[in-house]
């Protein structure tokens, strides 16, 4: 079995399937579909300069040559556009999952919380992260307390608050504006909007918030976060104050 695979790995290979399938030979620059895209470009260039130089009118054999040979240039620029196009998908896709590893998964409750309270708490959390765009639930008591915080949260940094530390109530109630809920976006990506007040993740990009506990300017705050802009709708703001409604019970 090692001698024959020493013998294998002796045969040459030409340079595009080396490449492809992840051979021994490499060149430094032509890493995946620019071999081909390169070859098809210089065999295009050719057929063209044969077009341009050859004397006199060409004949029918040259013509079926020249098809054949355009048709394929075509296929082979066509195959590399969707391989691009492929390996782009799967570039992000796997970005995605190195960014979605980084977030840790968290269902934290307040020790103040009964434990019929902490059970509907539960269950609320998780129906709405279910049922909406969210990654996050947190509920914030009238004084700032945290009362629950589940979902997906970036790691915690240096400058991070400790996660069920109280927050500031004031500055969660301020973007009401007046209104039972209010929809949010923190234009947190391009750095030119505000950044989410905690205990919102830091990472989030739209938030729907409503009271929990009455309509006075001081209740509670059930609030909702996607990373995702625009992430909810009228239907989401019906299901958060009725969970809202269900948790004050």
């Amino acid at each position: 079995m090692l001698a024959k695979r020493k013998k294998e790995d002796l045969l040459y290979r030409r340079p595009s399937a080396a490449l492809e399938q992840g051979g021994s030979f490499f060149v430094p620059g032509l890493e995946g579909t620019k071999l081909r895209t390169g070859a098809a470009a210089v065999l295009s260039v050719g057929l063209l300069l044969n077009r341009i130089l050859s004397p006199g009118e060409p004949v029918s054999s040259q013509y079926v040559s020249e098809a054949l040979g355009v048709f394929s240039c075509l296929i082979v620029f066509a195959q590399s556009a969707a391989q691009n196009r492929v390996d782009a998908e799967a570039a992000e896709d796997a970005l995605r999952a190195a960014f979605a590893a980084r977030l840790k998964e968290r269902q934290e409750y307040a020790e103040s919380l009964t434990p019929l309270a902490a059970e509907r708490t539960r269950w609320v959390a998780t129906t709405l992260l279910k049922t909406t765009p969210a990654r996050a639930a947190v509920w914030v008591g009238a004084d700032g307390t945290v009362l629950a915080r589940c979902g997906r949260f970036p790691e915690p940094t240096g400058i991070d608050p400790p996660p069920m530390a109280p927050v500031d109530a004031q500055a969660l109630r301020a973007l009401f504006a007046d209104m039972p809920v209010a929809m949010v976006d923190f234009d947190v990506l391009s750095g030119s909007g505000s950044v989410p007040p905690a205990p919102l993740p830091r990472n989030a990009v739209s938030a729907l918030l409503c009271r929990c506990g009455g309509e006075a300017r001081d209740a509670g705050i059930l609030a909702i976060a996607s990373e995702q802009p625009a992430a909810f709708s009228e239907r989401h703001s019906q299901w958060l104050q009725d969970c809202a409604r269900l948790l004050a019970r």
